[in-house]
């Protein structure tokens, strides 16, 4: 199933529902304080980016294709950050100026991520580190709940995900150097369907509205004995600037 999704129409559920992962925005944090200047590629309504100029004193730059998703980071925004409209495999920012290059939940959109890496490893100063923020093959087919009341999810997504492998091998052509791998877990708490409902997250787009409609039936169901227990999981795959 081939969807082409108008991010501008979807700006404002995501702004309403989607929120930073706690563990991996640590760990940005801490990167970013090394950075000098952090850029995110696909930033979205910016809930990371946001957070990470709340708690440094770092450059921080937003670029995203879509004009609704940087609307409503700039009406949320401290007016810390700097938001541009572009292309992240083909941006006009200048060569080596980002210490720090972050994408979260962008890659899968990609069609052509040699060209992604190899504009990563461009935005990079030597020694600067690029982070890419994904799901594994093994996280899409076990999510909570996702995957469980919405099971045609799985191979939709599964389509559209680049295997961890094949995003090292683009880093790697690019003349980025796989530094470390990080996966996140957090539990979370399902009190109610509405951001299923609404769905907030792009991969119900992937499945019949018979699907959709059965699934939310089901976990109605399941909520009327109590919430359901959830999982966010994520796949960070840190890599190195390899000096020009």
């Amino acid at each position: 199933m081939n969807i082409v999704f108008n991010y501008d129409d979807l700006a404002v559920e995501y702004a309403q529902h989607r929120t930073p992962y706690e563990g991996l925005l640590d760990t940005l944090i801490g990167r970013a304080r090394e950075a000098g200047a952090v850029l995110e590629l696909g930033c979205g309504t910016a809930n990371h980016l946001i957070a990470i100029a709340e708690a440094t004193s770092v450059r921080c730059v937003g670029l995203d294709a879509s004009t609704g998703m940087l609307e409503q980071a700039r009406s949320r925004g401290s007016g810390r950050i700097e938001l541009i409209h572009g292309d992240a495999t083909a941006s006009t920012l200048p060569s080596a100026s980002f210490g720090l290059v972050y994408s979260v939940d962008v890659i899968h959109h990609v069609r052509d991520v040699h060209a992604y890496f190899q504009e990563v490893a461009r935005l990079l100063a030597p020694g600067g580190l690029a982070c890419t923020v994904t799901d594994s093959e093994e996280m899409i087919r076990s999510r909570e709940a996702l995957s469980r009341y919405f099971p045609g999810t799985v191979p939709f997504e599964l389509a559209r995900y680049h295997a961890v492998p094949v995003l090292r091998d683009a880093e790697q052509r690019a003349g980025l150097a796989a530094h470390s791998t990080q996966e996140f877990a957090e539990p979370w708490q399902i009190n109610d369907t509405k951001l299923f409902e609404a769905r907030a997250y792009s991969s119900l787009y992937g499945i019949s509205n018979a699907e959709h409609r059965r699934g939310i039936e089901a976990m109605k169901a399941d909520l009327a004995r109590g919430p359901i227990k959830g999982e966010r999981r994520s796949c960070a795959l840190w890599s190195v600037k390899l000096s020009d």
